[in-house]
């Protein structure tokens, strides 16, 4: 079995994290407020620095952007982290819905080359219409 030792986490959210890391899949639910972002974002960047990679998503775009801002917050704290998200090693894929993560660019690493590919597709789609 899998110990968590993390002061800000309570003990229900201590024994998720024990069995994300036990197991090869786990659903996290509960109500609101109860703390799922927090420990999902705990987790991740646990698994990142770990080396692992992680996908997670979610059923709208302001769900997502959520917990990514509260993965971004996590990985900022720990240098090995925030050298993954410097590096751009971490990656907002879909359509954000708040500013915030839109300006982060460590979380779009080829923002620049996608745009260019999106006003191609627009181009190619007008055209064929």
């Amino acid at each position: 079995t899998v110990t968590i030792v993390d002061p800000d986490v309570n003990e229900p959210q201590r024994l998720v994290m024990e069995r994300v890391f036990g197991q090869d899949q786990t659903f996290v639910w509960g109500p609101p407020g109860t703390g799922k972002t927090f420990t999902l974002a705990k987790i991740i960047a646990r698994a990142a620095a770990q080396g692992r990679k992680v996908l997670a998503s979610g059923i709208s775009n302001i769900a997502v952007d959520h917990l990514t801002r509260a993965v971004v917050k996590e990985m900022e704290r720990v240098r090995e982290t925030r050298e993954l998200l410097d590096a751009r090693k971490v990656l907002r894929f879909g359509y954000p819905a708040m500013p915030e993560i839109n300006a982060d660019d460590r979380l779009f690493p080829d923002k620049d080359h996608i745009i260019a590919l999106r006003r191609e597709l627009g181009k190619a789609q007008a055209a064929l219409a």
